[in-house]
């Protein structure tokens, strides 16, 4: 016969946690009990916002190279920040898409009156799926099966000994942590 013990009673939607994740100590809310919500922000210079969103009169070339100048500091964030974003190999086709991406255009076109993502759009969707909310990016021109940002684990989530519940206010200015162990 299976025995657990309920550590607590009471776990609230969108519970802040802090939790070693593939080697890496990571934060995230909880979803549900089988969906983790990131909480990670992508931080991006000005001058990379700025590249991104490009300039009136800048040509062609130059906005191509300033958006794969952005897709590659985003990559080195989400390599470096984002061990969440392991699931559904998010990482890997990331990684393996540099090459593709470099093929597209710089913005988004209609062609027979059906969208097609350029690098703006590959970027902006990126930019969705790593928000620090439950908001999803569609990536399936780059092979991204499932939307990107979905953070599910089918057989539930598993916290390790080491967790830690982390109670904030709502400013965000005060917290309280407790840690699994201790309970």
């Amino acid at each position: 016969m299976l025995t657990y013990e309920v550590l607590l009673p009471k776990v609230r939607f969108e519970q802040v946690v802090r939790d070693r994740i593939k080697g890496q100590t990571h934060r995230f809310a909880l979803g549900t009990d089988t969906y983790y919500h990131n909480i990670q922000e992508l931080y991006l210079p000005l001058t990379l916002q700025r590249a991104f969103l490009g300039k009136q009169n800048e040509s062609e070339v130059q906005l191509n190279q300033n958006l794969l100048t952005v897709f590659d500091a985003t990559l080195a964030q989400v390599n470096r920040y984002f061990p969440l974003y392991e699931m559904n190999k998010f990482k890997k086709i990331l990684n393996s898409a540099r090459d593709q991406i470099e093929l597209l255009e710089a913005k988004n076109q209609f062609v027979k009156n059906k969208l097609v993502l350029g690098k703006q759009g590959i970027l902006t969707n990126m930019f969705i799926g790593l928000h620090a909310n439950a908001s999803y990016g569609d990536l399936k021109v780059l092979g991204v099966k499932t939307d990107f940002g979905k953070l599910q684990v089918p057989g539930g989530i598993k916290l390790t000994g080491d967790a830690e519940i982390i109670y904030q206010s709502p400013t965000g200015l005060f917290e309280r942590k407790i840690a699994l162990k201790d309970l």
